[in-house]
């Protein structure tokens, strides 16, 4: 049986989670996805780490708000 690596399992998740995490507009807002990209809505909003409650409450506003079309 082959032994788990948890540190290289550590290293690869942190990789992942700093480009996921990218900040590529100011704010989850219409304005700032016409600013950046043209658009004014998505068609699908990801919130990783849904145990933090202010992550919680931005990505609820933000699809409140029309941003995106479905929330995952």
């Amino acid at each position: 049986m082959r032994k788990i690596n948890l540190q290289a399992i550590a290293d690869n998740l942190n990789k992942l989670g700093d480009f996921l995490s990218k900040r590529d507009i100011e704010d989850l807002s219409k304005a700032a996805l016409i600013k950046q990209y043209g658009i004014e809505q998505v068609d699908l909003l990801i919130l990783l780490g849904g145990s933090i409650v202010y992550g919680c409450e931005i990505a609820g506003k933000a699809f409140h708000d029309g941003i995106a079309k479905q929330l995952k």
